[in-house]
């Protein structure tokens, strides 16, 4: 989620798949290979290969998003650093306890750092989140999400149809939140690739 190039590669090697998630899927693959100097045919058969390897079953037109990926300009997010500070982990410690909890605080922590624009906005589906966390259910991340809102971690302050970012883009999807604490510049801990459950080992160990 972080990593975007990684993301699309173990998505192409059948790693971390997700039944819910394969527009994202395919939208990150066919944006690799376009990058890659594939023509948007070869996109579209190496995409269906792929699928039918891994049994997945593409409902959304795939033309249609083999030409977005194309028309996009916005490149994919490589290797670039996302480090959380001690006083982020502090601020996460002192509002919640349970494990998945705590990971999606982090997972949002990380996605902000990353991606949120001037106001601090970033949107994020529930979907898209279970898909990179997982460890619960859909609708277990959909109680977390509203846990970090209802104890002051994230606010909701909008929804992608009349919402739009200081560059002019629609949100993609997702509600549009931002973190209501505030945000370290420490570099104490690194997030490595996507994996934010090793992060949240590292950084929650005996707490």
């Amino acid at each position: 989620m972080i990593d975007q190039v990684l993301e699309a590669k173990e998505y192409l090697a059948g790693k971390n798949i997700s039944t819910q998630n394969v527009y994202r899927m395919c939208y990150l693959i066919a944006k690799l290979l376009l990058n890659k100097g594939l023509d948007p045919l070869e996109v579209r058969s190496k995409i269906f290969d792929w699928a039918n390897t891994h049994g997945i079953f593409i409902e959304h037109s795939l033309n249609k998003i083999i030409d977005k990926a194309g028309s996009d300009k916005t490149a994919l997010r490589g290797n670039d650093p996302v480090w959380v500070g001690k006083d982020d982990v502090g601020e996460i410690v002192r509002r919640f306890d349970a494990r998945l909890v705590r990971c999606d605080a982090l997972a949002m922590l990380c996605y902000s750092k990353a991606y949120a624009n001037k106001r601090g906005e970033f949107s994020i589906s529930y979907r898209n989140l279970h898909a990179w966390v997982g460890n619960g259910s859909l609708s277990s991340h959909v109680n977390a999400v509203r846990e970090l809102v209802l104890f002051g971690y994230v606010e909701v302050v909008g929804r992608n149809d009349n919402v739009r970012r200081w560059d002019k883009k629609k949100f993609a999807d997702g509600a549009i939140y931002r973190l209501c604490v505030p945000v370290s510049d420490a570099k104490d801990y690194r997030l490595e690739g996507n994996d934010v459950w090793g992060l949240h080992n590292t950084v929650f160990d005996n707490k």
